[in-house]
């Protein structure tokens, strides 16, 4: 069994041994997360997931657990900005204790990388790097065939990349990184930024239209001039990050994933074209830029996978 906590939502899975999808289930999160509150939506998600498939309560053997942020190797989580609460908590140690049974707990674009590269859109591929599009920006790597994460734990976190130097405020504290442009944190940044008419008039609307305010950006910027800039100005910054990417890891396939992704690949001719803009001795040609298969699942799919593939078993 595997879960996903993100900013807004944490996803739960049920897979097969082969790794196949057998169930799912959801519930709100929120940033204001802490572990009490976390033990009780895990302990509800699984004990719904093993009853709907007739399992005796706490009978799968182990669970995964993907998180939006830094870990070491103690699954200690060292820093999350859409995640402030757990900051510090040992994760891994307490879900396990409290839930009283084995847990594995990995960053949620790792995760995802791996479910995109068994049986995803990377299946078959040793290189490529996965970028989850949500609350924040997070990404997974995947070189010779192996998640990379560095010497450290910390690799890979092209969210935190700077692209505009004393640029906006990030959630991580710095300033300019890629998720501060890039996310849907960032879509309400840079709306709060808008003079009260505008703005006003963009949250009406992300608010008549019940989604995220990134969706209605993306959904209306064909008959409205302030959400097309905005919009413009995102699609332009990830096409920076992504060119960098591409430039400093010779990558021949980016995965979109996460809960934006749909919207962002919708545009995917004109991120292509900001990637393009930024390539180094190479052309766009060279480069797949494709969504993730297992969509906003794939974070929770990877980590259930995981589990597996640690040796702790997998319901």
């Amino acid at each position: 069994m595997g879960l996903d906590l993100g900013g807004q939502t944490i996803k739960a899975v049920l897979v097969s041994p082969s790794g196949a999808l057998l169930d799912q289930a959801s519930l709100p999160s929120g940033g204001d997360t802490d572990l009490r509150r976390l033990v009780d939506m895990v302990a509800t998600l699984v004990g719904g997931l093993e009853s709907s498939a007739g399992e005796t309560p706490g009978s799968s053997a182990a669970l995964g657990l993907g998180v939006p942020g830094v870990l070491d190797s103690a699954g200690r989580l060292l820093g999350s900005p859409n995640l402030p609460a757990l900051q510090g908590v040992v994760l891994a140690e307490r879900l396990a204790a409290a839930l009283a049974r084995p847990v594995l707990v990995e960053n949620d674009a790792n995760c995802a990388a791996l479910a995109e590269g068994l049986g995803g859109a990377a299946d078959g591929e040793l290189d490529y790097l996965l970028v989850t599009l949500g609350t924040g920006l997070g990404s997974g790597l995947v070189l010779g065939g192996k998640l990379y994460r560095g010497p450290s734990g910390r690799g890979c976190e092209l969210g935190h990349a700077v692209i505009v130097q004393g640029g906006r405020r990030c959630g991580c504290s710095a300033r300019g990184c890629l998720e501060a442009y890039v996310s849907e944190t960032a879509t309400v940044a840079m709306v709060d930024e808008l003079d009260a008419a505008q703005r006003s008039r963009l949250l009406a609307r992300a608010g008549q239209e019940d989604r995220g305010l990134a969706h209605s950006l993306f959904e209306n910027a064909g008959g409205d001039e302030v959400a097309a800039r905005l919009v413009g100005q995102m699609i332009a910054a990830l096409g920076a990050g992504l060119a960098s990417a591409v430039n400093s890891m010779d990558l021949p396939l980016i995965i979109l994933g996460g809960g934006l992704a749909p919207v962002f690949m919708a545009r995917v001719d004109d991120i292509r074209r900001e990637i393009a803009a930024g390539l180094f001795a190479r052309g766009i040609d060279e480069l797949r830029t494709v969504a993730a298969v297992h969509g906003r699942l794939a974070g929770a799919m990877g980590a259930a996978r995981l589990a597996g593939l640690a040796g702790v078993g997998v319901g």
